[in-house]
Order: structure tokens, then C-alpha cells, then sequence
């Protein structure tokens, strides 16, 4: 995945879920290699399946919230930031939740400035 190899990243990850299904990680890297591949509906999809195995995995709310501000909808990917957020503040995928908060406010305050 770090090499940017993600159709192979995405083949891994697939094959992945196929061992376990339960593991919320493969999830998460299969949605983000779907989205560097502009697969947004079979991401959506798979980050969707990811979240309901494990509904307060920072790492896909993240993804989700991520997800959903490129498809247009900052209300929902604010929501998710805020449930990533709130799951547990003070470590590294909270304070990120914090950041693309803070990110997202400011976006939306230049955007509505007259």
C-alpha cells in the first residue's frame, strides 16, 4: 500500500477479508485503496460492511468521514470525525479526528464569509 501498488493492495486486502472477515483493519486499507483507485462506490460499500463489524473503529470513521467529504456530503464526514473523535481524544486518530475537524470548520467558515 505504501508503495502505491494499490490495485495489488486492494487484491491483498480482498483476499484478507476473505481469512477474516471480522478483522476491521483490512477494511479500512481496502476502502482507502479503493478510493486512491476512484472506486467510490465499492469503497462506500466496503467502509459501510467495516463500520458495522466495528462501529467505533477510529481508523474507519476516519476513512468514512474522508470518504464522504470527497463525495460532497461534509455533514456526514463531520459526523464521523466527531464519533472518531469522541471514541478516544487524546490518541493519534483522535487528535487527527480533532485536526480534519478543525480543517472542515475553517473550509466551511471561508466558504460562507461574505
Amino acid at each position: 500500500f505504501s508503495l502505491q501498488r494499490y490495485e495489488e493492495a486492494a487484491a491483498q486486502f480482498e483476499s484478507a477479508l476473505v481469512l477474516d472477515p471480522a478483522e476491521p483493519t483490512c477494511y479500512g486499507y481496502l476502502g482507502a485503496a479503493y478510493l486512491e483507485l476512484n472506486r467510490t462506490v465499492e469503497a462506500e460499500a466496503i467502509l459501510t460492511k467495516g463500520l458495522a463489524i466495528a462501529p467505533a473503529d477510529q481508523s474507519l470513521l476516519l476513512e468514512t468521514g474522508y470518504l464522504y467529504l470527497l463525495m460532497g456530503d461534509s455533514a456526514r464526514a463531520r459526523s464521523l470525525w466527531q464519533q472518531a473523535r469522541a471514541a478516544d481524544p487524546a490518541s493519534r486518530l483522535g487528535v487527527e479526528a480533532e485536526k480534519m475537524l478543525a480543517e472542515l470548520d475553517q473550509q466551511t467558515q471561508t466558504t460562507t464569509a461574505p
